[in-house]
């Protein structure tokens, strides 16, 4: 795991150095892959998986023709939740903007059902799974700026958790077993 670490550092400096952006990934759930996104084949960011050695490289949502990134694994290894600007008829192009909000979508570990779970007018972003996976962190602009957000891992039930003036983001969601 030190090695993963050192090398994933080593990747992102390297890549900051050079003025390439970084891809963001998460680390592997239960079955082993590590999922990230990238634009390698141009356009929009895709959300990948890959074995931790970097072999088996599959493209999830290359058929999307919408931003796809910062995904994050349920610790089982059986869902990814992403954010997306893809254009769906509950997320239509506002008249006046160049495309969709940020909405937080969930798919298979396949890429097959990809589903929205958030409907909000203004972005859902940086999705972070609960480790039993009930539940979902994100950060929201609800309310004009960034805030906190939870959900049920189906969308049910979002509850701003941070209300201020100050923007909050990039949650991470750890949940304590009952006693």
């Amino acid at each position: 795991m030190t090695r993963i670490l050192c090398a994933l550092a080593v990747i992102c400096l390297g890549g900051l150095a050079t003025g390439v952006s970084p891809a963001f990934g998460a680390f592997p759930g239960d079955n082993g892959k590590i999922v990230f996104d990238s634009d390698r084949d141009g356009g929009d960011p895709d959300i990948w998986t890959m074995s931790p050695n970097g072999s088996n490289q599959v493209n999830l949502t290359a058929s999307s023709e919408a931003a796809d990134f910062l995904a994050s694994w349920r610790a089982d290894g059986q869902k990814i939740a992403f954010m997306s600007d893809r254009e769906t008829p509950s997320n239509p192009t506002p008249p006046g903007f160049p495309g969709p909000d940020f909405e937080i979508f969930v798919m298979d570990a396949d890429g097959s059902n990809q589903t929205q779970i958030t409907f909000n007018a203004l972005d859902d972003e940086v999705p972070a799974w609960s480790p039993n996976g009930k539940k979902i962190a994100f950060e929201s602009f609800r309310d004009g700026n960034f805030e906190i957000c939870t959900m049920a891992a189906d969308g049910g039930n979002p509850t701003n958790r941070t209300t201020n003036a100050a923007s909050d983001g990039v949650p991470d969601l750890q949940l304590r077993p009952r006693r």
